[in-house]
């Protein structure tokens, strides 16, 4: 049961989030152009109401690993004039594409009708082209990075030939392209990806083309678990590369230790994010 410490924690990352989304006029700014580049792209996929923590994530990847070669944000259809502006200052060569500019080669009528149902069926877009980008990051607007990410812009990190994927310790797939126990292992979230060369999307799309009865939340992370797992993907060590939610009702952040290199922080633990973001 919550403590009355963390609904007082609740509300104080409540007022953080809004402090921090009122100054990002004042806190984005263009790269130090000493910064060395770093060889790979930063992919990620937002919509205005996840705004603000798509700044701060770039923001805390900029801090500790680096400057990517190339920065792509792909836009659900909602970000306008102001967000657009505000990305431009922190990084002039970013590249807002949307939907149909990045991932509407790929798309069959199926994944279009899926695209237009639910959010998850637009960020398959994104997922089913992010290899055209390889070597890249793929990264949800809940990512934030801590000094041991640094790693991500080494090049031993990337001498991987698989995709580097976080474990997801509460498998959150659609059964129904399940099809047996070896499809369940090593359960891939797609929070936060590397991929440093191309995924082969061809028995998943084959099995999402065969689906019974309409696609739904999971479905998307499902068909990503297939392409990434088919694909040789390993998972990242999971106490540095931490996707948990045991602390959930904890006024503190349990998982963020000296050796951890990011955190995701999803839904249920979104407002830890905001304690550790600098204001």
């Amino acid at each position: 049961m919550a403590s009355i410490a963390f609904h007082v924690m609740r509300r104080y990352a409540d007022w953080r989030r809004r402090r921090f989304a009122a100054r990002i006029p004042d806190r984005v700014c263009a790269p130090d152009p000493s910064l060395p580049e770093l060889p790979l792209t930063l992919l990620g996929f937002c919509g205005r109401r996840d705004f603000p923590e798509q700044v701060a994530s770039w923001l805390s990847f900029r801090r500790w690993v680096g400057r990517p070669r190339r920065s792509v944000l792909v836009s659900d259809g909602t970000l306008g004039d102001f967000e657009t502006r505000m990305l431009r200052l922190f990084e002039p060569r970013l590249e807002i594409l949307s939907l149909e500019q990045f991932g509407g080669g790929l798309a069959n009528d199926r994944m279009r009708r899926y695209a237009e149902a639910i959010p998850m069926g637009r960020k398959l877009l994104v997922m089913r082209a992010a290899d055209s980008l390889a070597p890249c990051i793929y990264a949800d607007s809940d990512i934030l990075y801590f000094p041991k990410a640094a790693e991500l812009g080494s090049r031993g990190f990337w001498e991987r030939s698989a995709p580097g994927y976080l474990l997801d310790p509460y498998p959150s797939l659609d059964l129904r392209l399940i099809h047996g126990e070896a499809d369940r292992e090593s359960p891939v979230n797609a929070g936060f990806l590397a991929i440093p060369g191309p995924i082969d999307w061809s028995e998943p799309m084959r099995r999402f083309g065969t689906l019974e009865g309409e696609p739904v939340f999971f479905t998307e992370q499902t068909l990503t678990h297939l392409a990434i797992r088919g694909s040789g993907g390993k998972a990242l060590d999971p106490e540095r590369y931490v996707l948990r939610i045991e602390d959930q009702w904890l006024a503190r952040d349990t998982f963020t230790g000296p050796e951890v290199a990011l955190r995701h922080y999803v839904s249920h633990i979104r407002f830890k994010m905001w304690m550790k973001v600098p204001l």
